[in-house]
């Protein structure tokens, strides 16, 4: 219908994100009950999700813990992956003050 805002399914990957990320290049972690712990690279980030790179395709829906270089484990469901990168949603939003604060602590141990 003409003049009706258009709500995109899930599938056209439209972006559909409610925060904004902050563009990172940190080393992390991933893991699940699926498969150990595994090197990652964290390219971006907010208060209720990231994106990653890594070296494994793992399946949408996924529930993994991402590791965050000094903060802690943090958990989410894979919300996305295409070309060996993939989108978290944090089962739990991050305060933004914290993700200030994780972006600080990073910034300064380069």
């Amino acid at each position: 219908m003409a003049g009706t805002p258009h709500s995109y399914p899930s599938w056209l990957a439209a972006d559909e994100r409610k925060a904004d990320r902050v563009a990172v290049d940190w080393f992390a972690t991933l893991a699940s009950i699926k498969f150990p712990a595994e090197d990652a690279q964290l390219i971006d980030i907010s208060n209720l999700g990231c994106r990653l790179r890594i070296g494994r395709i793992v399946s949408v829906g996924t529930f993994v813990t991402v590791g965050i270089p000094h903060f802690t484990g943090v958990p989410g469901w894979i919300a996305w992956a295409k070309g060996g990168e993939m989108g978290v949603d944090f089962s739990h939003a991050i305060p933004k003050a914290v993700i200030e604060e994780i972006i600080r602590r990073n910034i300064k141990s380069l």
